[in-house]
């Protein structure tokens, strides 16, 4: 008994582990004909509940959930081998009757080489110019990789093939983005010059994201139109899925010169030791010198003017919002001016879980039969009508969890249960129609 797992009130009886995630159905002790599924992280972090009063339902949303984190990862490997096949270089080696493909950048070169019989050094096994060994360094269609082949010539080494894709591929995404677009223009005289400056490049980058995080530095800049979703509450599922630290309340009081301001804790365990400090610091240096611009009422509306972009309504009020970054965190500050009066609202994420979440849920939110058969999508943030078997209609706002969950209403679903209860209920979902405008001759027509 001593090992049993429990949890508000549930025993758990069943568990199923995918990857990093863990699946769990509990049973209520006090009510034996209550159950419930959650994902659950660290063996005791449970979360996305969903409760039925059968067995059979919940068996059934266990291995669905669990199914659906198995295809999740599946996409993932297929979309992580699609990219790695689109950049690569291939080289075929051939020596003493024996041959080898090699796919840089790879951490095996020498290895490979040696089970053909190649036992030269690395540096000393060139393109060109053996007399009992043949290099065929090849691409794969892609024209950046095209581009990098034509540059190598016979007197350039496998080893060398191997640094310049382990400095293009595997390295920050800006360097891949900086010799794509120099390759474009012909830059490169030769491989080597394309090596130097991938290297150099990244050891920049590596510099300053060092000094940034020493000096505390940060980057401003006007929320995107996706990030605005994410400066006001969220639900604990999205809290989760986007490293959600908390918010900071800040008021300029009624005359716009006070200030106070208060903390609200999200996630807890996405604070790190050091963030207090950090957050302290960021507020600080946006209250004071240079980027003074939450020091009062009137800095901030003077800001906000300078930046008409970051302008968007909300409840019929407008809105300014701006995104701070720093090396781990993102801090998503939303502004609001009244006549007398300012305040701000500054949600802190964890950056790398915050960006991750808004490039998936950038594809959109499924929608399904409960065969599985796409139906239709919404951007994500968008309502669907919802029509009852008597005729009723409402609407509901639907957020994105995940590639098989969705908030439909503020209440969570798996995508195929979504579908299930419809089916059973008479109800039919289609996403919310646009009003028609009208064409700006018929308004006319109409004065």
């Amino acid at each position: 008994m001593g090992d049993m797992r429990t949890n508000a009130g549930f025993v758990i009886t069943n568990s199923i582990p995918i990857g990093n995630k863990e699946f769990v159905l509990g049973v209520n002790m006090k009510n034996p004909q209550s159950f419930v599924t959650w994902e659950c992280k660290d063996g005791d972090d449970y979360f996305w509940g969903h409760y039925t009063d059968s067995l059979l339902k919940a068996t059934r949303d266990l291995c669905q959930r669990a199914i659906g984190e198995v295809d999740n990862l599946e996409l993932a490997e297929q979309e992580r081998k699609e990219v790695e096949s689109r950049y690569i270089l291939t080289a075929t080696v051939k020596h003493g009757g024996n041959s080898a493909v090699i796919q840089f950048p790879t951490e095996e070169l020498g290895d490979i080489l040696g089970s053909i019989g190649i036992t030269l050094p690395l540096e000393r096994v060139y393109l060109g110019g053996h007399t009992d060994i043949e290099v065929h360094l090849r691409h794969n269609g892609n024209p950046m990789t095209d581009a990098m082949v034509h540059l190598f010539h016979d007197k350039n080494s496998l080893r060398m093939v191997n640094e310049v894709a382990k400095a293009v591929f595997h390295s920050d995404w800006r360097v891949y983005e900086r010799v794509e677009g120099k390759l474009k223009t012909g830059f490169y005289a030769d491989a080597g010059n394309l090596l130097r400056d991938a290297v150099d490049y990244a050891k920049y980058l590596k510099d300053r994201h060092r000094d940034r995080g020493r000096r505390g530095d940060m980057e401003i800049r006007p929320l995107t139109q996706g990030e605005r979703k994410y400066t006001c509450p969220q639900s604990m599922q999205l809290q989760g899925q986007t490293g959600s630290i908390g918010r900071l309340q800040g008021d300029f009081g009624i005359g716009g010169t006070e200030y106070s301001q208060s903390w609200t804790d999200y996630r807890g365990r996405y604070k790190p030791d050091d963030f207090e400090s950090e957050l302290d610091g960021i507020i600080n240096a946006l209250r004071s010198g240079e980027c003074g611009w939450l020091a009062d009422r009137n800095t901030m509306k003077a800001y906000v003017a300078a930046y008409p972009e970051s302008a968007f309504q909300e409840n019929h009020n407008k809105e300014y919002g701006f995104r701070v970054d720093t090396d781990r965190h993102a801090y998503l500050i939303r502004c609001s001016l009244t006549a007398n009066s300012a305040r701000f609202n500054c949600y802190c994420y964890v950056s790398e879980y915050l960006d991750k979440h808004m490039e998936n849920a950038a594809k959109g939110i499924r929608f399904i039969s409960s065969g599985y058969k796409e139906l239709f999508r919404i951007p994500d943030g968008e309502k669907i009508t919802v029509t009852s078997a008597w005729g009723e209609k409402k609407e509901h706002t639907c957020r994105y969890i995940d590639e098989y969950h969705t908030e439909v209403g503020g209440r969570l679903y798996h995508i195929c249960e979504f579908a299930e209860r419809m089916e059973q209920n008479g109800a039919v979902y289609e996403p919310k129609a646009e009003k028609p405008k009208k064409a700006k001759e018929d308004r006319n027509q109409e004065r």
